[in-house]
């Protein structure tokens, strides 16, 4: 029951656990870190580590989810409630956005007005279609910073792509399915979403140190491409076949987050973006593997300076 309140608010799994284990503890005489940690292990049949209970515990407290007295425990509610009116004034900026978009696509988009289709899918609706349509389709092209593809399984569950990949990896093996890659190689937003799930720093910085070994190693996956840009382009999504053209159109909710993807299937957009695609990948640099570490070399470094400003 509401298992999606941590994510509505900006917590953990993990820490939604906590703060009921902290209402639990209360109710049963007081929650100290001891009566916590037992209520924990009742609700979840898990154990969690001292130094990780105290250390979630501070960062309930800081957020303001958890308040402190005399050694006790307790769930702010006050602020749950801030937070979830937050998130909803957040989602209806969102679906106001949509409905002005849905409005406006005979607009926005001349071509065969008749033969279009437009639809708009949040986001974890828009992973399962993805993953979908990576069976029907031949090719499927993409911009982006960091690829999915190339996430460890730890963040793939984190982000909920790991389907997705599994998915991507079986096809591409199975010859049936051709992936292009152009990459900036930008590593703030894999860092960001590491970091917000994570809530560590370092942690997050060794998650994205990871996806450029991984990125590195998939250089010679078979039917994959890469190709580098030094200029982030956004992630317009193509898939297309013989019978079926579709475009994945990112709907942000911030700067590093998305809510959605606004998705059209019509021969002429794809055309036109296709064409667009095909003119920068082919004057991008090939990313080989000892080119992927090179610049991972670099791109590592200036993260260490991106995350040290924002201490």
């Amino acid at each position: 029951m509401h298992n999606n309140l941590g994510g509505l608010i900006g917590i953990t799994d993990q820490q939604y656990e906590l703060l009921r284990a902290i209402d639990v503890a209360s109710a049963e005489g007081g929650a100290k870190p001891k009566s916590i940690e037992q209520a924990y292990k009742r609700m979840t049949c898990k154990l969690i580590q001292k130094p990780n209970l105290f250390a979630q515990l501070k960062d309930l407290q800081d957020s303001g989810f958890v308040l402190k007295s005399e050694g006790l425990y307790r769930v702010n509610k006050e602020k749950i409630r801030q937070s979830l009116q937050k998130r909803k004034d957040e989602l209806k900026i969102t679906i106001d956005e949509c409905d002005s978009l849905n409005r406006d696509v005979d607009k926005i988009f001349r071509t065969d007005q008749n033969k279009m289709v437009v639809q708009y899918r949040n986001f974890t609706d828009s992973l399962r279609f993805s993953a979908e349509k990576l069976k029907e389709v031949r090719f499927y092209k993409r911009p982006g910073n960091i690829p999915s593809f190339a996430y460890s399984e730890l963040l793939g569950n984190l982000t909920g792509t790991t389907e997705h990949r599994e998915i991507m990896r079986d096809y591409c093996q199975k010859g049936k399915l051709k992936v292009c890659y152009l990459l900036s190689l930008n590593p703030t937003r894999a860092f960001l979403k590491a970091y917000n799930a994570l809530k560590d720093k370092d942690l997050a910085f060794r998650e994205v140190k990871t996806c450029y070994d991984n990125l590195a190693k998939l250089t010679k996956f078979p039917n994959v491409e890469f190709r580098y840009l030094t200029t982030h382009v956004e992630s317009i999504t193509l898939y297309l076949s013989d019978v079926s053209n579709l475009i994945a159109l990112p709907i942000r909710s911030s700067v590093h987050g998305l809510s959605g993807f606004i998705w059209i299937e019509n021969k002429g957009v794809c055309d036109a973006y296709t064409t667009m695609f095909d003119s920068l990948w082919k004057n991008a640099k090939p990313i080989t593997e000892a080119f992927a570490k090179k610049v991972a070399q670099q791109k590592l470094k200036e993260l260490k300076v991106f995350a040290s400003k924002h201490e």
